[in-house]
């Protein structure tokens, strides 16, 4: 798996369009609540790739990890994008 970062702005911009008309593979919800913190994490799995860029053609799996939650009683939120290449 290799973590998608802002320097490669089309797969990024492309993940981040696959996840809402696809219905995910699987979804993983995990809680967590410890001292002040409260954090909900939303994995979510794609396995069909189409209209991919031709440099990306290994990609086998698109991941999605949402997390939201509150430290010290102030909000946060994140999104992250992973891929998975076939043979790994």
């Amino acid at each position: 798996m290799i973590a998608v970062k802002a320097n490669q702005p089309n797969l990024l911009a492309y993940l981040r369009t696959q996840f809402e008309p696809i219905p995910p593979l699987s979804v993983n919800l995990h809680i967590e609540q410890c001292r002040d913190r409260y954090t909900q994490r939303k994995v979510s799995v794609l396995d069909t790739i189409a209209g991919i860029e031709p440099q990306w053609l290994g990609i086998q799996q698109m991941i999605r990890v949402e997390r939201t939650g509150t430290r010290a009683n102030q909000p946060f939120s994140e999104t992250m994008f992973d891929r998975q290449f076939s043979g790994n």
